[in-house]
């Protein structure tokens, strides 16, 4: 036999077509463990410790000696150690290796930005929205009927809507709410330093505009933001076929529901579902009305609709459209900020982003995620004469349908 340097071995990264091919398919295969390890690293609080230590990186010892020790467990550094591999696998942390003076080698961990991200904090975080996409009750959806049947596989599996499921199942419900509003946050400052669009307008409505507030303190704002003479109330989400999305026990009392900066005072609608609004609490310069938007919408100079065109399919979507276009002035305006999901079918992180959404609102919701022509389209169709998307953000774009 020869010597290994005389054999023709692949060096674990030189791979043919072949080779590539099979991984590529068993890194998919095996996909599901990544958000198992994910939501355990989250509430081990990890990327918070990580992030708060004396270096840069760290070791899997010096994270495990920060952990509530429940049991003397001798292994735990190397089983912690397993998933921060994983996890900087996916850019989430970076690592490093350190020799030891015995002569061996420890691997050592920080966190990037995109491992921030998940870092709980009163400015948002996708924390919670990783606990949401990995719950027990999107498992066992019947996909395949979505093609057979036309039939939304949530639906199917459980007998109702998701809608009326989170009524049933209050942690799920708590948890929707959490994860819609940490990412909400992070969303919504962005789009405050950069889009000019409430600017000049009297007032705005806000359709779905959901039962509460939490406004940050004003310094938390970007400065161009409280320079406009008009109110904004930017909303989160829209649940508008829930009976009752006013929680319980107080919970929602403490829950995200509106970033709201006032500079002068002007009217700013809070529109939705009357068991809903009936519920809100009164805040300055925002008046809760209740209705529904598929029958009509408020009169305003300008209208919001955030995260609600991708929970409905496109004849629904025209429906909520021509009820906006008809509450407007001539020179008014809808503001719709949604993701973009790319033309062309690709392997970016955005297109993979992009379309695993569009599959959990087949699945989910029996809806989609659009292109920018198919919102065109939408906007076309319901009457309106302009569209434009004014810049984009984080994957979503934050678009204008000009009347």
């Amino acid at each position: 036999m020869g010597s290994v340097e005389n054999q023709n071995i692949n060096k674990p990264d030189i791979f043919n077509e072949e080779d590539e091919a099979w991984i590529h398919s068993c890194a998919i295969v095996t996909s599901s463990v990544l958000p198992m390890v994910l939501n355990t690293i989250i509430e081990l609080n990890v990327f918070e410790i990580i992030d708060q230590a004396p270096a840069p990186e760290v070791s899997a010892a010096y994270i495990v000696s920060k952990l509530p020790q429940t049991s003397n467990n001798r292994h735990g550094s190397s089983a912690l150690d397993r998933m921060l591999r994983l996890l900087a696998t996916h850019s989430l942390l970076t690592s490093s290796t350190r020799k030891l003076e015995n002569g061996g080698y420890e691997r050592l961990y920080g966190v990037t930005k995109a491992g921030k991200l998940f870092i709980k904090s009163e400015h948002g975080s996708l924390a919670s929205f990783s606990f949401l996409s990995s719950s027990h009750s999107y498992l066992g959806c019947y996909i395949k009927d979505a093609v057979l049947e036309g039939a939304i596989p949530f639906n199917k599996a459980k007998n109702m809507s998701v809608y009326e499921y989170m009524q049933k199942d209050p942690e799920l419900n708590e948890g929707f709410d959490k994860a819609m509003s940490d990412q909400s946050l992070i969303l919504v400052n962005q789009i405050l330093k950069h889009y000019d669009g409430f600017e000049g307008l009297t007032s705005l409505v806000d359709v779905g505009g959901q039962s509460l507030y939490r406004p940050l303190p004003l310094q938390d704002y970007p400065p161009t933001s409280l320079e406009s003479d008009s109110m904004i109330a930017v909303g989160w989400v829209s649940k508008p076929s829930a009976a009752a999305w006013k929680g319980s026990n107080g919970f929602v009392d403490n829950d995200l529901k509106f970033l709201v900066v006032q500079k002068k005072k002007k009217r700013g609608i809070n529109f939705d579902l009357p068991r809903v609004s009936n519920n809100a609490t009164s805040y300055k310069g925002i008046e809760n009305v209740e209705g529904d938007m598929f029958k009509e919408v408020p009169n305003g100079s300008a209208i919001l609709l955030k995260w609600i065109l991708h929970n409905w399919n496109d004849e629904d979507c025209l429906r909520i459209l021509k009820n906006c276009y008809e509450a407007l002035p001539d020179t008014g305006k809808v503001i719709v900020m949604e993701m973009v999901y790319p033309e062309m079918v690709g392997t970016s992180p955005l297109s993979k982003y992009a379309s695993q959404f569009d599959n959990t609102m087949l699945m989910g919701f029996g809806a989609k995620e659009r292109s920018e022509e198919e919102y065109k389209a939408l906007a076309m169709a319901a009457g309106f004469s302009g569209f434009q998307v004014a810049f984009y953000v984080y994957g979503h774009g934050i678009i204008e349908f000009h009347k």
